[in-house]
């Protein structure tokens, strides 16, 4: 490779001889930069091609339909300098390996091989002493290998693949796609409690999150309330989940949601991920799971495969990709409520502990994208479909409190419509309370001073209609309510 003249080479005392011959030298150099040359084909002899100028095209031994390009030689590059390679054949892949080995091995971006499979697809690499360092790749035609390279969870145009630099500033995250709803989970920032602030006993807790108790197990499942300005959560999340155990048991005490249908996301590539800290360091175990339901002759459970998250005292985000399991042949239940579900689990063999989960995401696509929050509203009216109440959301059901409630004067053998604000997934579970005591299944007679008893008379996914026992016409009468259509 030809070196230019030193600086300062013409203001000396040179001869004809000698600048001419730093001119062909700078010449010389010039073409052989990039574009000062007509791009040549070398062919890959073990491995190994030895470039002659900046622009190359590389052909496979003895037109092999692949082969690999584990070194290139230095011997007509300065250290420096760049060049820029592609394939010499469509039909002929060169295959670029990433740190073979060897005087002239390749160091590629992503630390993965590459494949030049196209002509219109280039390498630019820069030599960096004795290796190659990649400083670019362009993919011309091979648009599924940039959104592959890139992490792109589509085929789609660009506005379904937004991208910013991620907190490290060591690569791109994706923060789209540019779309609502792509957190298939309900509340995963556990914004929405109506049922209480604190568990137990299994049942759900959180809306939409189902807690169960190991067998003999002791814990308290609770909401916490982030430091407001933290930033080990991004997007000031309001609450988190913690299930604190102080008696081990013998099986394992978990935490999940079930989507509403085993057709949701089914054999697609989904990935899981949340935030996570504990009271000490310790093994969570998480999984994402296929229901088919229950009545009938339902197929088997199709779980993945259990996943251990290593958590620590401080925040940190977990995240699992999987292909989800095909339900083709598959058998559903003839009750309606199969689901799709993620399940976070306390094993038994970690001693007493508590685990704190926040901000949990399982969207479609390889990697996880910036956590979903939508609008207070929409969150609420999305859950409300599961498990709604006539109580105030701050105000627990059973609750000796008239607001919310219900009113209305009362004629002999009295039925009252109430509609729900939305309308539920199946027929729900009713629950009546009287405003004064809490007492259940009944209501009260205010007029009287006195509860009444009331039954569910007509039940259906948008209202239910309550009989009152022999009321006295004319009295005033309130009455609390709850319907539970959780899967």
């Amino acid at each position: 490779m030809t070196t230019l003249p030193a600086a300062g080479y013409f203001s000396g005392a040179i001869t004809n001889a000698q600048a001419k011959q730093a001119q062909d030298d700078t010449l010389a150099v010039i073409r052989e930069l990039e574009g000062g040359e007509t791009e040549s084909t070398l062919t890959i002899a073990t491995g190994l091609v030895t470039p002659t100028r900046a622009v190359h095209s590389i052909d496979t031994e003895a037109a092999a339909s692949t082969d690999d390009l584990a070194n290139i030689a230095q011997t007509n590059h300065t250290d420096g300098r760049l060049l820029i390679i592609r394939c010499a054949n469509n039909a002929r892949n060169v295959v670029v390996k990433h740190l073979a080995g060897g005087t002239g091995q390749i160091n590629l971006a992503g630390a993965v091989d590459t494949t030049l499979a196209d002509t219109t697809q280039w390498l630019l690499l820069k030599r960096t002493g004795s290796a190659w360092d990649e400083i670019g790749r362009f993919y011309g035609n091979q648009k599924q290998s940039a959104r592959s390279f890139f992490g792109f969870t589509t085929a789609a145009g660009d506005a379904d693949n937004l991208l910013q630099v991620n907190a490290g500033g060591t690569g791109f995250e994706q923060i789209g796609p540019n779309k609502t709803f792509r957190n298939q989970l309900l509340n995963g920032a556990f914004s929405f409690w109506q049922r209480g602030i604190s568990f137990t006993a299994t049942g759900y807790s959180a809306d939409r999150w189902r807690f169960v108790l190991g067998t003999s197990a002791t814990v308290t499942t609770s909401r916490q309330a982030h430091t407001l300005g933290q930033t080990d959560v991004p997007g000031e999340p309001t609450y988190y989940i913690r299930m604190n155990r102080s008696v081990t048991g013998s099986t394992a005490s978990s935490v999940e949601q079930r989507i509403e249908s085993v057709r949701t996301l089914a054999a697609k590539k989904v990935t899981f991920s949340f935030y996570a800290k504990g009271s000490s360091s310790f093994t969570l175990n998480y999984l994402i799971r296929q229901n088919f339901g229950t009545g009938g002759a339902p197929s088997a459970n199709v779980d993945t495969a259990t996943q251990n998250a290593s958590i620590t005292t401080a925040w940190q985000r977990f995240t699992y990709t999987v292909t989800l399991g095909s339900i083709s042949g598959k058998t559903l239940g003839t009750d309606n409520n199969d689901y799709l579900s993620c399940l976070l689990e306390l094993p038994t063999a970690a001693a007493n502990v508590s685990v704190d989960i926040s901000d949990a995401q399982i969207e479609e696509g390889p990697i996880a994208t910036k956590f979903e929050r939508r609008p207070l509203a929409v969150e609420l009216a999305a859950c409300l479909r599961f498990y709604e109440k006539s109580y105030e959301l701050t105000v627990n059901p059973g609750t000796a409190n008239n607001t919310g409630s219900i009113g209305f004067r009362a004629v002999t053998s009295h039925i009252q419509y109430v509609p729900f604000t939305v309308t539920k997934r199946a027929q729900p579970t009713i629950a009546l309370y009287s405003p004064s005591d809490g007492a259940a299944t009944n209501w009260r007679d205010v007029t009287a001073a006195a509860n009444l008893g009331v039954t569910v008379d007509v039940l259906g996914t948008s209202g239910v209609t309550i009989f009152l026992t022999a009321p006295t016409s004319g009295n005033h009468f309130r009455g609390h309510w709850t319907a539970d259509a959780e899967l």
